[in-house]
């Protein structure tokens, strides 16, 4: 596989908006060639398999539960078979293990070749303090870094910015209805959070929706909260 020293992809290099687009499509391409593409795309959803964990032999209940599946009239599994049949699993588990840790350490290596060596490294340090672990997938990597060179980052952020904004204000007019707003409301919220935009989250999106819902749906509840919140 090619990285960015290569003939293949010379220049390949990120430290600015600039060099965005074609930094992305060569890193889909070359993740693409890993198949490990869905471990890296920035647009889609964090998912559970994104940190690759060792596996682990079963425990004591898993080897019981082993034992009581297969308990017939005429056989009884002894403990030494289910840890023979989980090992054996756990072999197979243990190789598959391996071989995707091999992908996704080649992505992780040709990431840090081609990105800004400092922007690399504060990119995973950045990762690091609001995670609380040392390990980093490469999904969050690369939403990081979308997030601060992608061309329509900036865009989309003030289109949500904007959105949000004009909700606020048609929580005061008389004729807009309640459910739909809401509705409205948690769409562009999500949206927000998920683009990182501070000032549309935690404790400030829940003051703005409480003042929004208490100028004409519910002041009473929205007083209520106010209160409780100060």
């Amino acid at each position: 596989m090619e990285n960015s020293n290569t003939p293949g992809y010379p220049g390949i290099k990120l430290s600015s908006v600039e060099h965005w687009s074609r930094w992305y499509e060569v890193l889909k391409q070359t993740a693409e060639g890993y198949n490990v593409w869905h471990k890296v795309d920035p647009d889609m959803d964090t998912a559970e398999d994104d940190l690759l964990l060792e596996p682990e032999m079963p425990g004591e209940s898993v080897l019981e539960q082993y034992i009581e599946d297969r308990t017939t009239e005429d056989h009884t599994p002894t403990m030494l078979e289910a840890i023979q049949y989980h090992h054996v699993l756990h072999i197979e588990a243990c190789r598959k293990h391996k071989s995707q840790e091999t992908k996704e350490l080649a992505i992780h290596k040709w990431i840090a070749i081609t990105v800004n060596p400092s922007l690399h490294s504060s990119t995973l340090e950045t990762i690091r303090a609001e995670t609380g672990r040392r390990q980093v997938s490469l999904r969050e990597i690369t939403k990081k870094l979308k997030g601060s060179f992608s061309p329509g980052s900036m865009v989309l952020t003030a289109e949500t910015a904007t959105q949000y904004k004009e909700l606020l204000n048609d929580a005061r007019w008389a004729n807009t209805n309640p459910d739909k707003w809401i509705e409205n409301w948690n769409t562009v919220y999500q949206k927000a959070v998920r683009q990182d935009i501070n000032e549309i989250k935690g404790a400030n999106a829940i003051q703005d929706f409480i003042q929004a819902v208490g100028a004409q749906f519910e002041p009473t509840w929205a007083e209520a909260k106010r209160r409780k919140s100060l």
